[in-house]
């Protein structure tokens, strides 16, 4: 039987590897500050993450890292058509790189991306296939989220964020190297290289330390995969449940998501509601709902 790692212990790794980073980043840049001015910030920032870790700036917070805002009074009148998202706190994401789906659940606050606000006022998806995406995300955030603190951490990890981003923008634009793909997928046996030439040299702790940074390079993600596929089993699970997996497996095929054929099958597990508010989907590029990454 193969070793189940428990949820809490994958994001304990993914997290504190953020936090700690984006904590060095933050200390370096407020270091080259001249002293008065890079104490002000740090001790602001202190203050900040405990404001949130409170709950008193939550909302800002997370305006700031999904770049959202509150509904205008024309997505006011399309989203209340939406029973699954009354009586809950709604923001608009207005970006296209800040949300890991149509449908984001950060802390208190429901985050639905612009587009698929425009979507359902076009007639694109029903109000029932946003009660799927609805559903499904609220029951993915019960297993990614992390109890009180999620904001003030998502607040704390953004450096981190914006320099991994950074580095796949840079690895995207010289893709076209010869060999930098494989040597990137040979970096494990740089490590173990590494490690054996510093310890026969009698430099043990530097060889330690650059063989656990590559290590990590397969942990974090490989540990962040595994979150991530427990996330969407749960949240399949939970729209199965409520009879509303043929809608999904609808909504995010016309979005342009390809699904594994297990996870159709899973989604598809419970019979598909008999009547739907839209009819068959329109012929087409499904350009008004897009699936971005964070």
């Amino acid at each position: 039987m193969a070793l189940r790692v428990p949820t809490w212990v994958l994001k304990a790794a993914t997290h504190l590897v953020a936090v700690v980073a984006s904590l060095l980043l933050f200390v370096v840049s407020t270091a080259v500050l001249p002293l008065g001015l890079g104490s002000v910030v740090l001790l602001g920032m202190i203050v900040a993450v405990g404001l949130v870790t409170g709950g008193v700036l939550e909302g800002p917070a997370v305006r700031l890292i999904v770049r959202a805002s509150a509904p205008t009074d024309g997505e006011l009148q399309v989203l209340s058509r939406i029973p699954a998202l009354a009586g809950i706190h709604v923001l608009v994401c207005r970006s296209t790189a800040h949300t890991a789906g149509p449908v984001v659940i950060m802390g208190p606050f429901t985050v639905v991306s612009a587009a698929l606000v425009k979507a359902v006022h076009s007639g694109w998806v029903s109000t029932r296939e946003v009660t799927a995406l609805v559903v499904h995300a609220r029951a993915h955030h019960q297993v990614i989220a992390i109890r009180r603190a999620e904001v003030a951490i998502a607040l704390v990890e953004t450096p981190w964020r914006i320099v991994v981003r950074v580095f796949h923008w840079i690895g995207s634009a010289f893709a076209w190297v010869p060999l930098g793909s494989p040597a990137w997928r040979l970096r494990g046996v740089v490590g173990v290289l590494c490690l054996v030439q510093s310890v026969a040299g009698g430099r043990t702790w530097p060889g330690v330390l650059g063989a656990g940074v590559i290590a990590l390079t397969y942990l974090v993600p490989a540990a962040g995969h595994a979150i991530e596929a427990r996330a969407t089993a749960a949240g399949d699970a939970e729209v199965v449940s409520a009879g509303l997996g043929g809608l999904l497996v609808d909504v995010l095929g016309r979005s342009g998501q390809r699904l594994s054929l297990e996870r159709r099958q899973r989604l598809q597990a419970s019979p598909r509601p008999e009547s739907s508010e839209v009819g068959p989907a329109p012929a087409g590029p499904a350009r008004h709902l897009q699936l971005v990454r964070r």
